[in-house]
């Protein structure tokens, strides 16, 4: 994995953003069409990327069972509880406890990880990042609420029945990965021209995914995000911090190099735009999680070439 490479991809994405940034700005795109781009990209271009990559790819690349029982075990079973423990000692308000264990919690791995782990490590990183985002979802809708309640203090704004349904099971994107584990697992053969057009399709999220990120951080007021210093301190601990301190955790528990990377990467990842709307839901400080994302968002940028040239980039 050459150092040069990460540090291009990342500026690569990170200007594609901008881009995104900038047009919402300047007025060409508006929240009606960030909202059917947004629809688009998580309902027709993520599902056929990952598809696809499974349908074209090389199908003599194993996945490593126990890795990925680790992988999954460390991140939805160890990283909540560590979450909610380190929440109950930040210097925050109590109030908001519970909405900053949830931001420990869920990286952006739906949205942001796809484009990120295939620019780092290839096609073959978007089966086991799709399993993986299998059990977050799962875990987001079960884990999730119980962290928001941590300490009470929300609004008391009730309950949004439109804002969540189990219906999300059954999205276009978990039924893709439930394909492609399926087509992968037992060898089903697809004809090449559906591959490669499903391929062809997916090739488009990782620009339009990470301009709908710059959209979504230009929606929010640039001055207020830097003026709380307890956002920098919380994104370095969750994008520096905490992945450093799991990687002999990572090291001992996941021998395949290429989950353990992506379980790092995943780690590194910033707070997932969910928060903000279970923030909403739950009734805690929505302005809170937006600036959050946003500046966790923004670090990743340097925090994720750090962390991989850092861990997974050979010396000598």
């Amino acid at each position: 994995m050459d150092v040069s490479v990460i540090f291009s991809q990342m500026a690569q994405l990170f200007l594609v953003m901008a881009t995104g940034y900038g047009l919402y700005k300047w007025g060409q795109i508006d929240d009606g069409f960030y909202s059917r781009l947004n629809r688009f990209v998580l309902n027709v271009t993520m599902p056929a990327m990952i598809l696809g990559s499974v349908l074209t790819g090389s199908r003599t690349v194993s996945i490593h069972g126990p890795s990925m029982a680790a992988a999954c075990l460390i991140l939805t079973v160890l990283l909540p509880v560590l979450s909610c423990l380190t929440a109950g000692f930040l210097p925050v308000k109590q109030e908001d406890r519970g909405l900053y264990a949830f931001m420990m919690m869920y990286p952006n791995v739906g949205f942001m990880g796809f484009p990120v782990m295939k620019f780092i490590f290839g096609n073959d990183s978007v089966l086991a990042t799709s399993v993986i985002n299998l059990c977050f979802n799962v875990s987001l809708f079960t884990l999730g609420p119980v962290a928001m309640g941590m300490n009470g203090g929300g609004r008391g704004t009730g309950k949004q029945p439109n804002s969540f349904s189990l219906k999300i099971f059954l999205s276009p994107g978990i039924i893709a990965s439930v394909c492609a584990v399926i087509f992968y697992g037992f060898h089903i053969p697809c004809p090449s021209a559906a591959g490669n057009a499903l391929n062809l399709i997916g090739s488009m999220t990782t620009p339009l995914a990470m301009m709908l990120i710059g959209v979504i951080l230009a929606k929010i007021p640039f001055g207020e995000v830097w003026r709380d210093w307890r956002l920098y301190l919380f994104s370095l601990l969750i994008q520096l911090i905490l992945p450093a301190a799991a990687w002999p955790v990572l090291t001992f528990l996941i021998p395949d190099t290429l989950i353990r990377g992506i379980t790092l990467i995943i780690l590194a990842m910033p707070v997932a735009n969910s928060a903000v709307i279970f923030a909403g839901e739950y009734g805690k400080d929505e302005i809170l999680a937006a600036k959050t994302v946003f500046l966790s968002t923004f670090m990743s940028m340097v925090t994720i070439p750090l962390i991989a040239v850092w861990f997974l980039v050979p010396i000598g």
